[in-house]
């Protein structure tokens, strides 16, 4: 099984930086984020991290697990509220979009790489100056193999089923960072060459 490295939220600051299009990020996080004089603009209300498989529709690999993240943001000017049509990002915010999470151990004095996901859905309500909490949630990149067309390999003779993996995840465009084999026991695969 093909897997991310299980994450879970312990206690850290987070910090999300949302990819709206090539010029734009939206950036927030667990400290809060203010404007010039004091107020409040926006915040990560809460964050949580969770394990589930991934598209197994047509999956190469079987089943891939799929790390997730749930957020809920504060947000007091509804730019991230779908339903806000006259938001800075109106039309913008569709599934796919990269997310990426950052935590710090140091009071956000330093941001360490924790994941990138790409969002499948966002929801919030905004009418007449009230607003909810904006809900956004992300998959990695697992979740997402099933439905990616297999492109063609070259043919391979006597090799372990994990260097056949690499090979898939590498023609897919994955990085080897962006996920982890189980160590199993491997055992050689041996094709048969025509």
């Amino acid at each position: 099984m093909a897997v991310l490295a299980n994450k879970q939220w312990t206690g850290e600051l987070i910090q999300m930086k949302l990819y709206i299009d090539v010029n734009t990020v939206y950036i927030t996080d667990s400290l809060g984020v203010y404007d010039s004089n004091g107020t409040l603009t926006s915040l990560i209300e809460s964050v949580s991290f969770s394990k589930s498989d991934g598209n197994t529709n047509v999956n190469p690999l079987g089943v891939a697990s799929s790390d997730s993240v749930g957020l809920k943001i504060y947000d007091i000017n509804d730019a991230l509220s779908p339903a806000n049509l006259n938001g800075p990002y109106a039309g913008k915010l569709t599934n796919g979009l990269k997310v990426e999470i950052n935590k710090s151990s140091d009071g956000g004095k330093t941001w360490t790489p924790y994941g990138i996901y790409y969002t499948n859905s966002f929801s919030g309500s905004y009418s007449n100056g009230y607003h909810d909490l904006v809900s956004i949630s992300a998959s990695d990149r697992l979740n997402i193999l099933g439905n990616t067309p297999v492109p063609e390999l070259p043919v391979y003779a006597n090799v372990t089923i994990k260097e056949l993996i690499v090979a898939l995840f590498t023609a897919l465009g994955y990085t080897e960072d962006e996920y982890y084999i189980d160590p199993v026991s491997y055992t050689h695969l041996t094709l048969p060459t025509t």
